[in-house]
């Protein structure tokens, strides 16, 4: 068996295994803050039905992303979720996963507390 040829495939899978881990993790970045996702007059009444949050995300390959990722996206999937009206006391984060130096995966994370609005309650 030819050593030398040996001992360069296992320094090389080696190398590209560095190489991966090195270039792997994650990124969290806070986004923003909101009062509500909708203007609220004192007029309007409302209950607050709970937490909700949603996210929006798509692959990257070499940091382009293959599908297009937005806040709005995510507030709309939060509200969808937990059959909200509005969304108060709102928190975005953004966090891009690193999985190896072409391909990553990036996300926005939508946070709150899920309210619905009781309609001919205000005067």
């Amino acid at each position: 068996m030819n050593k030398p040829l040996t001992t360069l495939k296992r320094t090389t899978a080696g190398c590209a295994l560095l190489l991966a881990l090195s270039t792997s993790g994650c990124l969290h970045q806070g986004g923003g803050l909101a009062p509500s996702t909708l203007p609220i007059t004192e007029k309007d009444v409302y209950t607050v039905t709970g937490p909700a949050s949603g996210s929006d995300g798509s692959l990257m390959i070499l940091g382009f992303p293959l599908f297009p990722v937005s806040g709005h996206a995510a507030i709309q999937n939060a509200k969808q979720n937990s059959g909200a009206d509005v969304l108060i006391d709102v928190t975005m984060e953004n966090q891009m996963y690193l999985y190896g130096l072409p391909i990553s995966y990036y996300q926005i994370t939508v946070a709150g507390q899920a309210a619905k609005f009781q309609r001919g309650a205000g005067n």
